[in-house]
This record gives C-alpha cells, sequence and structure tokens, in this order.
C-alpha cells in the first residue's frame, strides 16, 4: 500500500512541495513527479495515513509528508541535548573574557532558539534540526553511500504512542540520506510499540556494508 500524496496551500498562497519540503510559489515545482493533484489540508492528509495503516504493514511514504506530518521518536533525545549545550554555553558565559563574551552570549541565543523550536509547533522546523545533528554523525557519509548503491535493505519503522498518534521511529540517519540523495519517498514498517521501533543493532554502521 502506498500512502496518497498531497498538496496543500499556506495563507500566503503557496504551494507545500513535499519534494522540498519547502513552501514554494511555481505549482509546477510543487507538483513535479505527481499524476494527479488533490489540495487537502494536513489534518485531512493525517487521517488519510491514520485510518490506512496497520501494524506489520510497510508504507512508501513520501520524504516531504514524514517531515510536514510525523513527529520523531529522537525529537524528545534532542531537545535534552540542547538543554545540555544551553547548561554549557551559560557556563561559558559567565567565565569568559570580555574579548570573547559576545561569542559566549551568541552561543546562548542559539540554544535558546533551538529549544524554542523543537518547542514550538513547526514540525518541519523541527525536522530541520533533528536531521542537522544526524548528518553530523561520523558515519553519515557512508549512510549515504550504502543507499546510493544499495537503497533501503530494511525499512524505517514508526509506532503509534498511548494517544493514537504516529510517531517516526528508527532511521532518521537513513532519513536524512534520502533527503539529500533526492529519494522521494522512504518504506516505514508501523510496529506495535515504542520498544519495536528501534532496532538493537541501531547506529551500528561500517563502511563498505549495506545499512541494515
Amino acid at each position: 500500500m502506498t500512502f496518497s500524496p498531497s498538496v496543500r496551500r499556506n495563507r500566503a498562497g503557496q504551494l507545500y512541495s513535499v519534494a522540498t519540503g519547502r513552501w514554494v510559489e511555481d505549482p509546477a515545482v510543487a507538483t513535479a513527479g505527481r499524476s494527479e493533484v488533490a489540495l487537502l489540508d494536513v489534518d485531512d492528509r493525517y487521517a488519510q495515513l491514520i485510518d490506512g495503516w496497520e501494524v506489520g504493514e510497510v508504507l512508501d511514504v513520501e520524504v516531504g509528508e514524514v517531515l510536514q506530518l510525523l513527529d520523531a521518536l529522537d525529537m524528545g533525545s534532542i531537545v535534552d541535548q540542547f538543554r545540555d549545550e544551553l547548561e554549557s554555553a551559560r557556563h561559558d558565559l559567565q567565565h569568559s573574557d570580555e574579548s570573547d563574551r559576545w561569542m559566549a552570549e551568541d552561543d546562548v541565543e542559539a540554544c535558546l532558539a533551538q529549544i524554542a523550536t523543537m518547542e514550538g509547533d513547526d514540525r518541519a522546523a523541527k525536522w530541520d534540526l533533528l536531521l542537522e545533528r544526524k548528518v553530523e554523525h561520523e558515519n553519515y557519509d557512508d549512510i549515504v553511500d550504502s543507499i546510493a548503491e544499495h537503497g533501503f535493505t530494511r525499512p524505517l519503522t514508526a509506532f503509534r504512542d498511548d494517544d493514537g498518534d504516529i510517531i517516526f521511529g528508527d532511521g532518521c540517519h537513513r532519513l536524512a540520506a534520502a533527503r539529500e540523495l533526492g529519494i522521494e519517498s522512504v518504506p516505514i514498517l508501523l510496529v506495535t510499540n515504542r520498544r519495536d521501533a528501534v532496532a538493537s543493532d541501531s547506529g551500528w554502521w561500517r563502511a563498505g556494508d549495506p545499512v541494515a
């Protein structure tokens, strides 16, 4: 089963492009590669995904739709990282020389802005920060090379939380790689719960091996 993508407009009349995950002016860009376009609001699209997805089923979901519709399990841990960095930045600010104070102040402001973004309502902006962290991983380039050569050797995962909402589970590095490579959709397996969402070998890669 494939989740049918759609296009929606914002208040400025721009179209959301699932290929790029951005609002665009040109309808040709927003609808590139589509045989037909449906103008639906985000709630309708999310309901379509929720209603049609059963545990154990793999769906091909467009990258832009993931970034627009789903929260990620890793978002919580990224917020914790930003808070740790804020504490460190504030410590540096307190102990900085006058010549370095402006740099420490900038670090504090950057951390506060990142935390505000992750605690806000702009899901696409949250994903941007999350995936920025994923591409910093020492093995990220190996993941990109592996997917470019072998594709996806197993699906990414998602699960339903206690409220019934679908949460993206395992595969943020691969999702970032797919976006970088211009891959339009990724396979996602809906698993039973949060515990099953993260593979036991998640994070273990070796250069030259297919990403499992």
